[in-house]
């Protein structure tokens, strides 16, 4: 071509071209190294193929989910517990619990009236204020003349007054039965009898829940 004919145009395209053309060798062949880099070299061991997980499948329904055990059979017991009855025959004066109500130590609840003990304690007492004076007056009177009294007599008004103390002591103890107290500190789980009702003493001829008040449990510590 006449030097003198050349196009600058044409000449910027074409070397354009060729810059475009270069650049696409370069990148193509950076990615073909690449891609032979990435290849297993001699020395790598093959890696072993993970082990198929086997699993159990259902299908899903719609429901309530519920799930039951079975335990062995046992009971759970308040550590302490008692059935308290009537000691002495008598009508129910006073009963200030109820079932669920809690109770201490102690603490007098009930009361049987017995109309009978309390004249039987009047009666001993009188019996035995007598049967004493009566022992002193001879037992006196034998230490003044030893001659005159006999030491039988002695003996025997000073056994009469110990009988009838005896007597009195007992009736004073059946009395103190007549106020039923708490054994120990719990909750009345059960009331058997209405005040005014007729209790009849515990005794072996009688049902024991005929004389039964209340039943006590404590339940600060349990058993199995």
């Amino acid at each position: 071509m006449n030097p003198e004919y050349r196009n600058p145009r044409l000449e910027r395209s074409a070397q354009r071209e060729f810059q475009g053309r270069g650049g696409l060798t370069a990148v193509a062949c950076l990615a073909l190294g690449a891609l032979c880099g990435c290849g297993p070299t001699p020395g790598d061991k093959p890696t072993q193929p993970s082990p198929v997980a086997h699993v159990q499948t259902v299908l899903a329904r719609r429901g309530p989910i519920a799930r039951s055990i079975t335990l062995p059979t046992f009971r759970i017991l308040p550590l302490y517990e008692a059935t308290l009855y009537a000691k002495v025959s008598g009508y129910l004066k006073t009963l200030t619990v109820d079932k669920g109500d809690s109770v201490t130590q102690g603490q007098v609840f009930a009361e049987i009236e017995v109309p009978e003990l309390l004249a039987d304690q009047a009666q001993y007492q009188a019996e035995t204020e007598v049967a004493h004076t009566n022992y002193l007056r001879l037992a006196q009177a034998r230490q003044r003349a030893p001659d005159l009294v006999v030491p039988e007599t002695v003996d025997d008004l000073r056994g009469q007054w110990e009988i009838a103390e005896a007597k009195l002591q007992r009736t004073r103890t059946l009395l103190r039965y007549a106020r039923i107290a708490a054994p120990f500190t719990g909750i009345v789980t059960a009331r058997y009898v209405d005040p005014g009702a007729f209790i009849p003493a515990a005794t072996a001829g009688t049902p024991a829940q005929s004389a039964a008040i209340v039943t006590l449990m404590d339940f600060t510590r349990l058993r199995v």
